[in-house]
Order: C-alpha cells, then structure tokens, then sequence
C-alpha cells in the first residue's frame, strides 16, 4: 500500500497490522471478484445485461471449466435463431477474441475470399482491402439473417449485433444457451431463469449457419440427465471447417465470382416472395 514500507509493516501494532492486512485481503477479494462475478436466477437478457452493466460479459462457452465452482444450469453467451418464414436456423454467439475463425470481408456490393484469423486480425485484413472497397466485417441484423447461409457449420466474426432486435422480432424464434454441466449444451426459452456468470474477457460476435434442422436439443425434464458427448459439442461450438461452401442450400464453390449473395438486391428477400 501506497506510504507503507515494508520495514514499517514490520513495525506496526499487531492491531494495526491485522487491519492493514484485513484491508489487503479485501481489496484482493474485490479485484478478483469484479473479474468473476456470479449472477443470481435471471432471464437470459437480464443476466447480459447484468453483466454489461458491470463492465463485464456474459460467460463464453469456451470460458466455462471443469474446475469452476459453478451450480447448473447457467446462462452463457449465445442464442440460436430460426428464421421463421425460411424455416432455417443460424447459431449467434461471442467468442473469446484469441479464437480463430473465419472472416468474410463485405460491402454494400461485393465480398472477399474468406480466410481464418482472429476477430482482430480480420477487422485489419478487411480495412487494408483495395482503396475504395470500403470493406468490414459483416454487420448482421434481425431482417438480414438470409444473406448469411453461405457456409454450414462455420463460424463466421461479425460486427457487434444488436440483440434486442433478434429477442423481439415476430419474424424470428429465438432460443438462448444453457449449460446444464461441463461440456453439456442445451437451449431453452430466454424468459426462464437461470443464473450466469459474467466474466472479464474481450469478446467478439460471431456467426455461424446451421441449416434447416437445430443443431442443439431443448432444456427439459428427461435432458439434464442425459450427456452430450464431448466429441459432439466440440463439432458444434467450435471453429469448423467445411470443404465446399453453401449459399441455403445452393453450392456456390464455383459462383463465388458471378454473385453477391443479394447484397445490392432488395427483391432478393425470401420473405417479399
């Protein structure tokens, strides 16, 4: 402590002494605490928000560890998406900022071959694209999701997205993750309440396309019983790889240089057929 050497520590009365150190050890205790903190039963977005508020972030699966002294379930930082008029679902989530994914470089009428780096790394990557292209990561919202199904199962860095939009539009059903133990992924209807934990990380969103069926299985009764292999959690939460890429369904691999994905066209939208 500031004013206080150690020969003078020495020489302080054992009262003092103990309150000096009682200090010490609180001010320790405050400083991890403000890194880990532990959010009592809360809807999913009150848990976030919670978080946010503390200068924080919700929990990442990838933070999670079988050495945390956690009660299940928990909230953590994702939610899935079912477009409701494509009946497609997609997967929103924050990732850690040293995790690898793939970055997809857009503007308003082209894109750039993709290629795997961190969040910042392709931030740069894509600014330091040709003079004039202007181009940045995606920015993904609640009425745009249909541009984003050119590759399943791969997670894909977007811009910062506004997740009230997603949890209130009637165009979209919207389901937030569980952890109902280590490694054991569930999803579950975001006004019930679990607690969550907010944890002192950069993070960065992220999306990924998952296809016409949900990749993850409900929060029930019968299903905290049951483990999910690790093996399957992996291949669904973390960065994969695909060979050929997929525009909803369609093969693009061969037509990346014929199409913009809609981008520059507003009667491409699913819904306004």
């Amino acid at each position: 402590m500031p004013g206080v050497s150690k020969f003078g520590f020495a020489a302080l009365r054992p009262k003092t002494k103990a309150m000096y150190t009682g200090f010490l050890l609180a001010f320790i205790v405050g400083v991890l605490e403000a890194d880990f903190i532990r959010n009592p039963s809360s809807t999913w977005y009150d848990g976030y928000i919670k978080c946010r508020q503390s200068g924080l972030d919700m929990a990442t699966w990838w933070d999670v560890t079988p050495d945390m002294n956690i009660t299940y379930p928990i909230w953590f930082n994702g939610f899935e998406v079912r477009v409701n008029y494509l009946d497609r679902f997609f997967d929103l989530a924050k990732l850690p900022k040293n995790k690898i994914a793939y970055v997809r470089c857009m503007n308003s009428t082209s894109f750039a071959n993709d290629v795997r780096m961190t969040f910042e790394e392709g931030r740069r990557y894509c600014q330091n694209q040709p003079s004039g292209s202007h181009m940045d990561v995606p920015l993904v919202n609640h009425t745009n999701l249909h541009l984003f199904g050119f590759s399943i199962i791969t997670w894909y860095w977007i811009q910062a997205v506004e997740i009230g939009q997603f949890l209130n539009s009637e165009d979209l059903t919207v389901y937030c993750f569980v952890l109902i133990g280590f490694d054991r992924v569930r999803k579950d209807n975001c006004t019930k309440h679990y607690s969550s934990i907010c944890i002192n990380e950069t993070v960065h969103d992220a999306i990924r396309y998952v296809g016409q069926e949900s990749l993850t299985p409900n929060y029930g009764p019968t299903s905290s019983s049951t483990t999910m292999p690790s093996s399957v959690v992996t291949s669904e939460f973390m960065t994969s790889l695909v060979t050929s890429e997929t525009y909803l369904g369609v093969d693009v691999a061969t037509s990346t240089l014929n199409t913009s994905f809609h981008l520059n066209d507003s009667t491409s939208d699913p819904k306004s057929k």
